[in-house]
């Protein structure tokens, strides 16, 4: 049994047990307080009333007394209903039946992930000295890391080339490859330029991915109220439609996909910055 389904009958019940507690209880006060009123109503009737507002006054004491009994319990119960699915929770936790501890091994398989790949970065100290082939060594080790990092299950080659413009790069989808600009990965001083680069394309290489798998399944069935579904959406329009830099930058550089792809730069370079003259 998960851990949804074992909560939700956990609380369902105590829940029900509850109610019905909740409820004898307000039906207890009515009871009392029409007990009262009727007390007091005959002995009006039969003349015994020797302090009418001594007897109202007692009676006020009663219902204010089951009242707050009852507030009591209902607080009581609700504690109990709560240290209960905490403790079904935690069993479940430690039982490993709920999902959502996948998610947890998940982010901490990226951890450990990170922690081993980060060790070789060390090498980028002697990033200068290196040769083109070795830094291009480096780079590829980079798009690995990252492609896994979000789950892009492709093999993506990376090249370097001549470019006629001050380009850092590009990703072609179709040939499944990143493109880094011949200039930068020779000049040793635009190592932080080159790893931005790279993850900038790896993020396009993500975003196709995506876009892909919602052409491949029966996106009609989605939800496209859900944001991610919708910037998937974007994406695939922005790329049947893409507008070059060369062709007016500024449209270029508001196209969801790139502006989403610099922000992942932004973030990601912050893991790389420690190992960077």
């Amino acid at each position: 049994m998960s851990i949804e389904s074992l909560m939700e009958y956990d609380f369902l019940s105590i829940s029900q047990i509850m109610k019905g507690i909740i409820c004898f209880f307000i039906i207890y006060v009515i009871y009392k307080f029409l007990q009262v009123n009727i007390t007091c109503s005959m002995a009006y009737k039969e003349h015994k009333i020797i302090n009418e507002e001594k007897l109202y006054s007692n009676s006020k004491k009663q219902i204010v007394k089951y009242m707050g009994f009852t507030f009591f319990i209902i607080i009581s119960i609700i504690f109990t209903n709560i240290n209960e699915f905490i403790s079904v929770k935690n069993q479940a936790i430690n039982n490993k039946t709920d999902d959502y501890l996948d998610v947890i091994l998940t982010r901490s398989e990226d951890k450990m992930k990170w922690l081993e790949f980060s060790s070789s970065l060390k090498t980028l100290k002697e990033y200068k000295y290196m040769s083109i082939d070795e830094r291009m060594e480096v780079m590829k080790s980079i798009v690995d890391y990252e492609l896994d990092y979000l789950g892009v299950d492709e093999n993506i080659s990376l090249i370097y080339e001549k470019y006629d413009d001050n380009k850092g790069g590009y990703y072609s989808d179709g040939d499944k490859l990143i493109s880094i600009n011949e200039n930068n990965i020779e000049n040793p001083d635009y190592l932080k330029e080159v790893i931005m680069t790279v993850l900038h394309e790896c993020y396009h290489a993500y975003q196709y991915e995506c876009v892909r798998d919602i052409n491949d399944s029966n996106y009609k069935a989605y939800n496209y109220n859900l944001r991610d579904y919708k910037k998937i959406l974007i994406w695939k329009y922005e790329f049947e439609n893409y507008c070059d830099s060369k062709m007016n930058y500024d449209d270029y550089i508001n196209q969801g996909v790139e502006s989403e792809a610099e922000m992942y730069k932004m973030f990601a370079i912050l893991k790389y910055e420690e190992y960077i003259d």
